[in-house]
C-alpha cells in the first residue's frame, strides 16, 4: 500500500520520484527510445535539485548511490540479454 502523499518527508519526496525517474529512463533505454543513459546530474535536473542534494539523499534513503542504481541495473540487463541469446558456447560461463 503506497504511503500517502502528506506523510512522506522531503528526502522520501526526492527518493519517489528519482525511482519513478529511473524506472522510466531504464524502460526507454532498454526498448531503444534513448541511446544514451542519464547521468545523476540530469536526473537531478529533472527532479529542480542539485546533483550532490540528489546523490546525498537518495545515499541516505537507500544506501546507494544514483550511480550504484545505474551500474546494478545494467549489469542485470545485460545478464538478461546474454540468457536470451542464442549462442551456447557462452551459457555455460556465466
Amino acid at each position: 500500500m503506497p504511503i500517502p502523499a502528506k506523510l512522506l518527508t522531503r528526502k522520501d519526496e526526492i527518493t519517489k520520484d528519482f525511482l519513478q525517474l529511473f524506472e522510466e529512463h531504464i524502460s526507454a533505454l532498454m526498448s531503444g527510445q534513448v541511446q544514451e543513459r542519464y547521468s545523476a546530474s540530469q536526473f537531478a535536473s529533472l527532479l529542480f535539485i542539485a546533483p550532490g542534494h540528489l546523490t546525498n539523499t537518495i545515499k541516505l534513503t537507500t544506501g546507494k548511490s544514483p550511480c550504484d542504481f545505474m551500474e546494478e541495473r545494467l549489469l542485470l540487463e545485460a545478464q538478461k540479454m546474454l540468457q536470451e541469446t542464442n549462442f551456447i558456447c557462452c551459457r555455460d560461463r556465466l
